[in-house]
């Protein structure tokens, strides 16, 4: 599901596939913006859970010109983007900011999940997210 090679200019395949992935799941859920920290969980309860290959190329890659940083950066981006729409999509107030505190949410529950091997972190950022979606 996930394997893939980049191509020089072109996204990565499989951080394409992720997307999509994403976007099915949340879709599969319902829609709502919220919705990513359930198929956040699905993913981290996978027992081929291994983390995030974006977040790992931006630890190991201190060159932030490098073309693999660059391309792990995009992916990141297109995260956002998506997020924000839908958040838009919802009618939820200002989806920009909210996009990047999701994404932020869900780069910590990345990681927290692969460190602590279950799908607890997906819940808990998911809280976070009601939290500021209420405010």
């Amino acid at each position: 599901m996930l394997g893939g090679a980049s191509r020089p200019g072109r996204p990565c395949s499989r951080w394409a596939r992720w997307r999509a992935w994403l976007s099915e799941r949340v879709a599969a859920h319902g829609g709502h913006p919220l919705h990513v920290f359930d198929a956040l969980a699905e993913r981290f309860a996978a027992p081929d859970y291994r983390g995030c290959v974006a977040i790992t190329t931006m630890t190991e890659i201190a060159d932030p010109a490098s073309p693999a940083r660059l391309m792990a950066a995009l992916h990141k981006t297109r995260v956002i983007d998506l997020l924000e729409q839908l958040l838009r999509t919802a009618d939820i107030p200002h989806p920009a900011d909210r996009a990047k505190q999701f994404a932020l949410l869900m780069d910590g529950a990345i990681v927290t999940a692969l460190r602590e091997g279950t799908p607890d972190a997906a819940w808990r950022a998911r809280t976070i997210a009601e939290s500021l979606l209420a405010a």
